[in-house]
């Protein structure tokens, strides 16, 4: 598509590569500045750009950038895939736009001791267009520590990114700001130390899925202070920037190519909907999610968060890894082991956030009237529901149940994957900007599912780990009852079937194939007297 035609787009159409192509023939006198811009050139502070920067050199063009994007020598600094970024980057270096804008005040420091990760630059036209970029995390333990410190302290990226802004706006009367992820959270930080007189400088500050402040580190009352300028952009499923949410009046929900999950947090999913920002609605298992973890992290005294963030990432950067890609499976395994000799008040807190998930999904206590014969509704289904399962089971009872119980699962998730995958290759008429993740996950699923066919014994071990964690799950579960139950004839009904739940969970890993067929008969009846005994409570308590 050539640039500027604008009428070829329509709105199922446009990503950012999309909105340059748009607007990428005019510059910025010619089509002043709009939010989606702010997208993009945070977008583009994420590219090494080092290598540019050398004998001296203080001022490139952005153009000058794309041999280096063609030969892979300028990588996005990103955790995971590049998910389309590299598209986006190759088509600003195309256009008018974009690819005649410099590039100065370019730096990027990254150490371990103390963990340090920093960038930023700042892009300009020959016009009054001036944009301070601050970078988000890269893949290095180091930037992802130095991100969890704010739990518990300002941090060195935090201060020089205050520093940065104050020696950069001095250059310019008049400036746009903004940052993605941890760049989101270092703009604000970085805006809110300035002078009343740098501030009248900056039109626009964009926190773009940033991390907020914690307020038992930081003065929330310096943020209020710039919150008139500054527009917040979050994915409709966002996680990131509700971590220590700091409350923006101009918040803007944006969709995402990227199903629900942590894939939306990624810059180059956020959809453009005709030059304007695509509007979304927040989700509701986001906020949820986000309430359990920050009222978790609340709950923990700063010197126990400190505690956490260091032995976790000791554990994280055994055997020498330095970055989040080089943790392999065996290196993973490692980690969990390093996490056992954690101290006792790590170890408790990591105990604490799973509980407190399970916890908030317990259901609300009984109101009277009609609430009251909804839980009896829910009680008569669930009871139901378990002696059936417990019938099913005793009739297709055998030695190869785990074995079907593995391909079954996995051939689902398997056609699921592929079905979503393919779908959204359709809608998107054949691009693979935005898809990359779920293709990787859908090959992944399609092997995985081919290994349990081929592979001997591959699918009983599977369905075996399927069982044991859904029964021990259930077990854990079923165990906060107990404190909440006041009648002792219910604690006995929680205390056996935690107890139940538990053996059958612990019996899942450790019996050999040939004992299948006894197991699950066993399972059988105990789900099918369990399901009565809820059936049979429920009569006598509304008799």
């Amino acid at each position: 598509m050539p640039f500027g035609l604008i009428e070829k787009l329509t709105p199922s159409d446009e990503n950012l590569v999309d909105y340059i192509l748009w607007t990428g023939a005019y510059d910025f006198q010619e089509y002043p500045f709009r939010d989606a811009d702010a997208l993009v050139l945070c977008m583009l502070s994420y590219f090494d750009m080092k290598m540019l920067f050398t004998d001296g050199r203080t001022e490139i063009k952005l153009k000058e950038l794309l041999p280096f994007l063609e030969n892979g020598q300028s990588l996005p600094q990103l955790t995971g895939p590049d998910g389309g970024s590299s598209d986006i980057a190759r088509a600003a270096c195309l256009s008018k736009r974009f690819g005649e804008l410099s590039v100065r005040n370019h730096e990027d420091i990254l150490q371990t001791a103390p963990p340090l990760q920093f960038a930023a630059m700042s892009f300009h036209d020959e016009g009054d267009m001036n944009f301070l970029a601050y970078r988000g995390t890269d893949s290095s333990l180091a930037g992802w520590k130095e991100d969890c410190m704010i739990a518990f302290t300002r941090t060195d990226a935090q201060k020089m990114a205050a520093d940065y802004a104050k020696r950069v706006l001095s250059q310019a009367d008049a400036w746009y700001m903004g940052g993605h992820s941890k760049g989101g959270n270092q703009v604000i930080f970085a805006a809110a130390q300035q002078s009343d007189e740098e501030l009248e400088k900056v039109k626009r500050i964009y926190m773009l899925d940033g991390p907020g402040m914690c307020e038992d580190v930081y003065d929330l009352a310096l943020i209020r202070r710039i919150e008139p300028k500054v527009t917040a952009v979050i994915p409709e499923f966002d996680l990131i920037g509700r971590f220590f949410e700091t409350k923006i009046a101009d918040t803007r929900i944006i969709k995402s190519v990227n199903p629900e999950g942590l894939g939306q947090h990624a810059l180059a999913s956020w959809e453009i909907d005709h030059g304007e920002l695509s509007r979304g609605e927040p989700s509701e298992k986001a906020e949820w999610t986000m309430h359990v973890i920050n009222s978790w992290l609340s709950e923990q005294p700063q010197d126990e968060r400190r505690l956490l963030v260091d032995e976790l990432f000791d554990a994280l950067s055994v055997g020498g890894t330095k970055d989040l890609n080089e943790i392999t499976l065996d290196r993973f395994l490692d980690v969990l082991l390093e996490l056992r000799r954690s101290s006792k008040t790590t170890r408790e807190n990591f105990i604490e956030l799973p509980k407190k998930f399970l916890e908030e999904q317990l259901p609300p206590a009984a109101r009277p009237g009609r609430a009251l014969f909804a839980d009896g509704y829910k009680d008569i289904v669930l009871g139901g529901a378990i002696a059936l399962i417990g019938l099913i089971l005793c009739l297709l009872s055998g030695d190869h149940l785990l074995d079907y119980a593995a391909l079954i699962t996995m051939g689902l998730v398997a056609a699921y994957q592929i079905y979503v995958t393919v779908r959204r290759f359709r809608d998107r008429k054949g691009r693979t900007a935005g898809l990359r993740d779920r293709m990787y996950i859908a090959i992944a699923m399609i092997a995985l599912f081919i290994v349990l066919i081929v592979k001997q014994d591959a699918a009983f071990l599977l369905g075996s780990l399927i069982f044991a964690v859904l029964f021990l799950a259930l077990a854990y579960r079923q165990s906060l009852y107990i404190s909440k139950a006041r009648k002792t004839s219910h604690k006995a009904f929680y205390v056996a079937e935690t107890a139940v739940c538990g053996i059958f969970g612990v019996s899942f890993l450790l019996i050999p194939k040939e004992t299948v067929e006894e197991y699950t008969l066993a399972l059988g009846i105990a789900l099918i007297l369990d399901g009565l005994t809820r059936l049979i409570t429920l009569y006598l308590k509304n008799k």
